[in-house]
């Protein structure tokens, strides 16, 4: 009897530790931080770039 309720209690333990790491978590989430505003280059600080996306049905090699 002993031995299950050591067990009930280190499984309890287990949880509430569960639980905090859990809403800790969470937490961080509910605090996000606002999005950065934009930046606006001058006419001569504009650069051009090129993005390459990679597809499924390219031919090999």
């Amino acid at each position: 009897m002993l031995i299950i309720a050591i067990l009930c209690l280190g499984l309890l333990v287990a949880q509430g530790v569960a639980s905090l790491i859990l809403l800790s978590r969470l937490v961080k989430g509910a605090r996000r931080r606002s999005p950065l505003a934009p930046v606006f280059l001058p006419e001569e600080g504009v650069r051009n770039v090129s993005v390459v996306v990679p597809t499924l049905n390219e031919p090999p090699g």
